[in-house]
């Protein structure tokens, strides 16, 4: 084999080697891209669910609290229904 063949051979076996390091960085970039991608959405995600619970405690305390209108007396009566008849339909 001549030198000027295997100087050919040589630069194009360095030249695949080269070109499939770079897919392998491609590959492996787009792999981290993809993961670093999810952690984010998964951690924003959690991070919603924080809030909508720091959201949610001061209207259950509303709620839950109980305020002296609220109470209904025992002693006290049930109020008589009161008539609906100006809410049916007329005739």
């Amino acid at each position: 084999m001549t030198p000027e063949l295997q100087q050919i051979l040589d630069s194009q076996q360095e030249a695949l080697r080269q070109a499939q390091f770079k897919m392998n960085f491609l590959a492996y970039s787009t792999y981290a891209a993809i993961i670093i991608c999810a952690v984010f959405s998964v951690l924003i995600f959690w991070k919603l669910c924080q809030i909508q619970k720091q959201l949610r405690l001061p209207a259950t305390r509303e709620k839950t609290a109980l305020s002296p209108s609220a109470v209904i007396p025992i002693d006290s009566p049930i109020p008589p229904r009161q008539d609906d008849s100006k809410y049916m339909p007329k005739k």
